[in-house]
C-alpha cells in the first residue's frame, strides 16, 4: 500500500509504526471515524428500514382490515304474499302498491313497536362487465337502488312509510334507519338506504335501527355471459353460446313494443324510435329462475341481463323443489 490511503489503512489496523511520517493525533481521529463508519454501514446493510416496514404494514392493514359490525339477528324472510295474507289488518291500503317488485318480508319487534323489512331477492345475477364499456359508474358498477324498504308501526297502529326512505316517528321521536355492510368489497351503501354492487360472492348488509343491528345476506353471482351493453360486438355472447352451456331455455318469449309506447318489461326498458317497433327475445332457465336474458331477434346477440322475477313461473318451477 502507498500514499494517503495506505497510511489510513495502516492506522486503522494499528500499524502506525509503519507510517511514522503521519500525525499521531490525526491518525486517532481518522481511526475513530472509520470505525464509526464501518459499524454504521454494517447496520444499514443487515437491518431493514424499520420506518419503511412499519409504514408498509400499517398501510396494508388499512387496506385489508374491516371492523365487522356485530349482528343481533339475521333475516331469513318469508314470501311477502303469504305474509300480507296473514297480516292484512296491519297495513294501510297503499301498502301492496308500495311493495310491488319485492318478494320477501320479515318483522322485527321492539318495545316501541315493529319494523317491517321487505327486500327484492336473496340472489342477484349480473353478466360479466367491462369497465371500459360499462354504463355504470366506476364506484358502483351496478346500482341496486332501493333494494330494501322499511315500514314502521308504533304499538297499536298500522305500518307507515318512512320519510325520505329512512325516517320514522317512534313515540314522537325522529328515528333513522341506516344501512351499512360487513363486505365493503361486495357492496357500497349510501345514506339514502340505497346501495351499489361492486363484486360477486356472499354480501352482508347491516340494517341499523334503534338498538338493533339486523343482518341481511345476499348472494351476488356473475353469470358467464358478455352483453352488448358492456362489451364490443365481437366479444358478446350469442344465443348459440348459451345453448351450448345451458341447453334450451325453460321459458322463451318474443316481446314487441311499438312507438309511441314506452314500457319496462322483465326489468328492461322498451323505448322504440318514432315510427318503429322494438322486438326482443327473453330467455329464462329454471336453475336461475329470477334471471332474464335478452337477445336480439336478427342475430341472437345478448343485449342485456337482469334479475327480475316472473311470479307465476317462479312458483311453478319451485313447487317441485
Amino acid at each position: 500500500m502507498s500514499g494517503v490511503c495506505g497510511r489510513w489503512w495502516l492506522w486503522f489496523r494499528g500499524g502506525e509504526g509503519e507510517c511514522r511520517d503521519g500525525d499521531e493525533k490525526m491518525s486517532k481521529i481518522i481511526k475513530s471515524c472509520l470505525i464509526l463508519f464501518s459499524f454504521t454501514l454494517m447496520f444499514c446493510v443487515t437491518t431493514p428500514n424499520s420506518s419503511y416496514v412499519s409504514t408498509s404494514l400499517s398501510q396494508n392493514q388499512e387496506k385489508t382490515h374491516v371492523d365487522l359490525i356485530p349482528i343481533d339477528l339475521t333475516l331469513k324472510g318469508t314470501d311477502i304474499f303469504e305474509y300480507v295474507q296473514t297480516h292484512k289488518n296491519d297495513f294501510a291500503k297503499e301498502f301492496l302498491s308500495d311493495t310491488k317488485g319485492y318478494y320477501y318480508a320479515e318483522e322485527v319487534n321492539y318495545e316501541e313497536g315493529s319494523l317491517l323489512i321487505v327486500w327484492a331477492y336473496n340472489n342477484l345475477y349480473f353478466p360479466e362487465r367491462s369497465r371500459k364499456y360499462s354504463s355504470g359508474a366506476i364506484g358502483d358498477i351496478v346500482g341496486l337502488g332501493y333494494f330494501v324498504r322499511f315500514f314502521w308501526k308504533n304499538n297499536g297502529s298500522v305500518y307507515e312509510k318512512p320519510l325520505n326512505n329512512k325516517w320514522f316517528l317512534v313515540n314522537n321521536t325522529p328515528s333513522e334507519v341506516t344501512l351499512k355492510t360487513n363486505t365493503p368489497d361486495k357492496i357500497r351503501t349510501h345514506d339514502d338506504t340505497s346501495f351499489g354492487f361492486l363484486g360477486d360472492g356472499e354480501a352482508s348488509l347491516v340494517i341499523i335501527f334503534l338498538n338493533k343491528n339486523i343482518g341481511l345476506n345476499i348472494k351476488i353471482e356473475i353469470v358467464p355471459f358478455k352483453s352488448l351493453l358492456d362489451f364490443p360486438f365481437n366479444e358478446v355472447t350469442k344465443a348459440d353460446d348459451l345453448i351450448r352451456m345451458w341447453g334450451f331455455p325453460d321459458d322463451k318469449k318474443v316481446i314487441s313494443v311499438s312507438w309511441p309506447k314506452v314500457e319496462i318489461i322483465d326489468g328492461m326498458l322498451f323505448g322504440p324510435k318514432a315510427g318503429e317497433t322494438m322486438s326482443r327475445e327473453h330467455w329464462r332457465y329454471k336453475k336461475y329462475p329470477d334471471l332474464v336474458l335478452q337477445f336480439a331477434l336478427n342475430n341472437g346477440t345478448l343485449l342485456g341481463a337482469t334479475t327480475t322475477r316472473n311470479p307465476d313461473l317462479y312458483y311453478e318451477w319451485n313447487r317441485h323443489n
